[in-house]
């Protein structure tokens, strides 16, 4: 008898769910940075402090205190040094997340599990049992009783 066929890992799950927020996370890093770097509003010392919190929201105090090793960075190495520096981390970030799912798609490991019984379905949609086919995900009964 030949052995079941090797199928694709399909994680990691939910994988819209991984990558939508990594990539949400990388883009508001660059897109805060517009904000708070020197000379937008709100990025320098003597700014008013607007009646809405965005645009020109006040610097949190962590990058308030970064500003001016930035600042000394740029006038050292010049002009949006740290922008590229910002991009070079995203790329890498993005990189290295692609990397792993691949290592985990790739990986040799397979469960094989047995496909629990639908206890309802109506069209596309099913409700599983997985508590008959696995033990594990048996949820403990609670009784209301007093």
């Amino acid at each position: 008898m030949l052995p079941p066929p090797v199928l694709p890992r399909l994680g990691p799950r939910p994988l819209p769910l991984h990558l939508g927020t990594a990539l949400m996370t990388w883009a508001s890093s660059e897109s805060a940075w517009k904000n708070w770097k020197p000379g937008s509003p709100g990025s320098r010392p003597n700014s008013p402090v607007p009646e809405t919190p965005v645009p020109g929201a006040p610097v949190p105090d962590a990058i308030a205190a970064l500003l001016p090793e930035i600042a000394a960075l740029e006038a050292r190495d010049g002009a949006g040094r740290f922008e590229e520096a910002l991009r070079r981390e995203i790329a890498r970030r993005m990189h290295r997340l692609a990397e792993g799912v691949l290592a985990y798609r790739q990986h040799a490991v397979r469960r094989t599990l047995e496909n629990p019984p639908a206890v309802w379905s109506e069209g596309n949609t099913r409700l599983l049992d997985y508590g008959a086919t696995h033990p594990a995900a048996r949820a403990p009964y609670w009784s209301c009783r007093r």
